[in-house]
């Protein structure tokens, strides 16, 4: 459910916005003035206002920045009313004019930037006063830069940001002083769009309306230009992959259906449309889900409010308690010991929050195994659980896939946490005492939500080697036309009999008369000269060593 912030403008009187829309006066006196800041009134002729907007959740919102130190801080840029930051329940202005994209440091978050259009950027070093104008110590003076100009601060290093305007500036001292990052790349247009990449701060990405950049160098070299999907809209927004620096997305705005979030997943060289789902409305902004790492959880900010795709599946609405309003960004507070809360920077009805509680599966952050005497103990543990009935354990072996068409089987269960925020441990034995096994055995397992949807886990695979019994096993393909084959194993060095006989008791076939080492083997039969019916595979082993016999045998039908 979502839940709002009421964001209103706190100026004092008497009043001095400057976008005035509308004034009502009332008979007795009362002059009430609408502007972009709210609704005020002044009884003595305007020499005083009084601000009536308290709990008016109009606010038009550009970009938020939110702090991942503190849960109660959060700073907005709104159109015509200026940065505001949101702090332990009481909000306070702290610069004028418009306000654009907003960022508080995630390791210190007294250090905050805000900033006003094309690109004049503010920072404060003790969480109230922004008083130093850090894009002025840009070389030659601030660029112009696009109305809401794109900055970003490096995911492993917060001294470090990137400012895009015709071109990518760099900090690495909070804006002290800079350094060109790249060749001029949009000379015609201004940057819109920036992104780095979490798992390696060198690679980042760029783009204007209709083109995009990238560098893996940190901007030591020229960036290299990315094709963009085939489109006449434009790019609003960039999204990296948290421990992929060559997975991404990309949103579209315009009116294409078909045409709203793209993802690459080679560094943009090629584009795959995931937009199944989407209302067909522009898409303003994209963030991914971090702490999911076993697959994609992407939410998205539209026109029509938010919505959530879980991997594979179509996109699907995220707005319960939400307006139907323009979603203009989106951020994601991590809580380390709590909930994660998704909040959203509407364009009209301020700032929004909800917690992230749909229901996502166990995330599986590792899952071993160890041979055990005749068995292999898998281990495995969540980061965090949602919904979680269980995990069903399932075996791959050769003779599986050789028994059945189904090539996996169940071999265990084990009930799961439901919901958890903490890291779960869980183990299972797998007693393969009875098992003629020699080859590799893969493992899985399939985790079952409490509403019966499941999915599953990266497969393992076991090298295991266990003491060989003589064995025959049934020969496949069965029925056969003209030839089949029989796998067989012997324990040690025997002599090994395969013959085939009919229904009379005739043997009419001798495969195997000889002796052979311990192992595996296999034998082919062509029955070409033979009528179709059943006949029988006589198998005979006697120990070259021991003198121990064994036999078995096995059903074969011929079917032309």
């Amino acid at each position: 459910m979502w839940t709002a912030y009421s964001v209103y403008n706190k100026s004092g009187a008497p009043v001095a916005h400057a976008d005035k829309h509308t004034l009502a006066f009332q008979s007795s006196g009362v002059l009430f003035e609408g502007n972009d800041g709210g609704i005020y009134k002044t009884t003595n002729g305007g020499t005083n206002w009084t601000d009536l907007s308290n709990g008016l959740v109009i606010s038009q919102l550009y970009r938020i920045g939110v702090s991942q130190t503190s849960s109660t801080k959060v700073m907005t840029g709104l159109q015509d009313n200026g940065s505001k930051l949101f702090n332990s329940g009481t909000w306070s202005d702290v610069k004028g004019g418009d306000g654009m994209e907003c960022i508080i440091d995630f390791s210190d978050a007294n250090y905050m930037y805000a900033t006003y259009v094309n690109g004049q950027i503010d920072r404060s070093s003790n969480g109230t006063s922004f008083t130093i104008d850090i894009s002025a110590n840009i070389p030659g003076g601030q660029p112009t830069g696009a109305w809401v100009t794109p900055y970003i601060i490096d995911p492993n290093n917060s001294s470090s940001l990137f400012a895009g305007y015709d071109r990518v500036w760099k900090t690495t001292n909070r804006g002290n002083s800079w350094a060109s990052a790249s060749q001029v790349l949009s000379s015609s247009d201004k940057l819109r769009s920036l992104a780095i990449a979490p798992s390696n701060s060198l690679v980042l990405y760029a783009a204007d309306r209709t083109h995009m950049w990238k560098t893996t160098d940190g901007g030591a070299t020229d960036w290299t230009t990315i094709t963009l999907p085939s489109t006449s809209t434009s790019v609003t927004y960039i999204a990296v992959h948290p421990t992929d620096p060559n997975t991404l997305w990309i949103t579209y705005g315009g009116y294409i259906d078909g045409q709203k979030v793209y993802e690459s997943t080679d560094g943009g060289a090629n584009w795959t449309s995931i937009s199944a789902g989407l209302p067909n409305l522009p898409i303003m902004s994209i963030v991914h889900y971090n702490k999911i790492t076993s697959k994609n959880i992407l939410f998205v900010g539209t026109d029509l409010g938010v919505y959530t795709k879980d991997d594979a599946n179509d996109w699907a609405e995220y707005n319960t308690g939400l307006p139907n309003v323009v979603v203009a960004e989106l951020e994601i507070y991590y809580n380390p010991s709590g909930t994660d809360k998704l909040r959203a920077g509407t364009y009209g009805r301020g700032l929004w929050e909800t917690e992230i509680l749909s229901p996502l599966p166990a995330e599986i952050v590792s899952f071993t195994s160890d041979k055990i005497g005749n068995g292999v103990v898998l281990n495995w543990n969540t980061a965090t659980e949602v919904n979680n009935y269980g995990f069903e354990i399932e075996r791959q072996t050769v003779e599986t896939l050789r028994a059945t068409s189904n090539e996996w089987e169940k071999v265990g269960f084990v009930e799961g946490h439901g919901n958890s925020n903490s890291p779960k441990n869980y183990s299972f034995f797998d007693n393969l005492l009875n098992q003629n096994l020699s080859s590799n055995i893969n493992y899985r397992l399939k985790q079952i939500d409490n509403d019966g949807h499941f999915e599953y886990s990266d497969e393992i695979s076991v090298a295991f080697e266990q003491v060989l019994k003589n064995s025959i096993e049934q020969n496949h393909p069965n029925p056969f036309n003209p030839s089949t084959t029989l796998n067989y194993s012997i324990a040690d060095n025997s002599l090994v009999k395969i013959e085939i006989y009919n229904l009379l008791g005739q043997m009419i076939a001798e495969l195997i008369n000889s002796e052979q080492i311990s192992g595996n083997h296999s034998v082919t039969w062509n029955a070409s000269g033979l009528s179709s019916g059943v006949y029988f595979a006589r198998f005979s082993v006697t120990s070259i060593n021991s003198k121990a016999t064994f036999s078995d045998s096995k059903k074969l039908i011929l079917m032309k």
